[in-house]
């Protein structure tokens, strides 16, 4: 065999290897091309999913924020609420305890004057808050005269101490009245008409609570009715008796009189 042949299929055997390695090559590039494109795919697949995942989290995220918010409303609501039962009824304890403490001074004091009570020379009434002591003129002061007899000084120290003194932040107002009949003409020189008596009278009243009962002037305040706020009809003796009085009131907390 010539030395060209043996060339000749030398390289004819070296063609033939290298289309061999090339197909091979071509082969396994398809295939890894294959494999990384089926890897793209799971990848997307799955960074969808994730995404999915992502935005389902999102949208409970924000529901249970929602929710939490609405929770954290309702909170603050019922938390103004509970506030507000408690002041409710620390307001209502207080009202219990000032009523009772009012019913136990009505005790002592209905106690203290039970004679004159029983006499009905004194009527003690409430009404709107508004606690009235009437005294029949005759209890305080003789005929015609604004000056405070000692029968009477005793009374208002009763009441002084068993009811005004127990209610330092009310109001006290002192009324004096009078019934129709004019002032004689022995004392018109010094009370003109029933204004001024029943002035005079009511403010004496007044100045014997504060120097003697110790209530505090800040507190009273005194006003003269004369006759035109009658309780009876003037008309009768009995009827003029009771509409000749002195009424001393405990006014309620929230008075406009009431000390600030």
């Amino acid at each position: 065999m010539s030395k060209s042949m043996i060339i000749s299929g030398i390289s004819i055997f070296i063609l033939l290897v290298i289309a061999v390695i090339g197909l091979s090559y071509c082969s396994v590039y398809k295939n890894r091309n294959q494999e990384l494109a089926a890897n793209i795919v799971s990848a997307n697949n799955e960074n969808e999913d994730l995404v999915n995942q992502i935005n389902s989290l999102q949208k409970q995220l924000e529901t249970t924020s929602s929710k939490l918010k609405a929770k954290t409303t309702e909170a603050e609501m019922l938390e103004s609420a509970l506030s507000d039962l408690r002041k409710q009824m620390g307001k209502v304890t207080a009202e219990k305890q000032e009523i009772e403490q009012e019913k136990l001074s009505l005790e002592e004091l209905t106690s203290s004057l039970k004679q004159e009570i029983e006499s009905k020379e004194i009527k003690i009434t409430e009404l709107e808050g508004r606690l009235t002591v009437n005294l029949m003129d005759k209890v305080l002061f003789d005929s015609g005269r604004a000056e405070i007899k000692e029968s009477g000084r005793e009374v208002l120290n009763k009441i002084s101490k068993n009811l005004l003194n127990k209610y330092p932040d009310r109001a006290i107002l002192v009324e004096g009245h009078t019934d129709n009949v004019p002032i004689g003409s022995d004392l018109k020189s010094k009370f003109p008409t029933n204004w001024e008596l029943s002035t005079a009278r009511a403010t004496a009243a007044v100045r014997y609570l504060q120097d003697k009962g110790q209530v505090d002037p800040e507190r009273l305040a005194a006003v003269g009715y004369s006759e035109y706020h009658p309780i009876s009809s003037n008309d009768i003796p009995e009827g003029r008796a009771k509409n000749r009085r002195i009424e001393i009131i405990l006014l309620p907390p929230d008075s406009p009189l009431a000390k600030k």
